[in-house]
């Protein structure tokens, strides 16, 4: 695993994700506010955008794992 493309990737990541969290939760919010109760769809969306962002964030820690081991092996 090349430490640099797993970081860019992170980071994309991570930024679609609360992205699509942002979504949901603005459909939730709009929904809630005209009717008796949320829908599941947009409640559903925002579980599975913050899935996405705690896997990116973890994709993220093993690449400054891996960064850090290589940096102390050349040390």
């Amino acid at each position: 695993m090349e430490i640099k493309p797993a970081f860019a990737t992170a980071i994309t990541g991570i930024q679609r994700g609360t992205a699509a969290f942002d979504k949901a939760a603005s459909q939730v919010a709009s929904r809630e506010a005209m009717e008796s109760g949320p829908e599941a769809g947009p409640l559903v969306d925002g579980v599975v955008a913050q899935r996405n962002v705690e896997a990116n964030v973890k994709v993220a820690k093993a690449a400054d794992e891996m960064l850090g081991n290589l940096l102390d092996e050349l040390a």
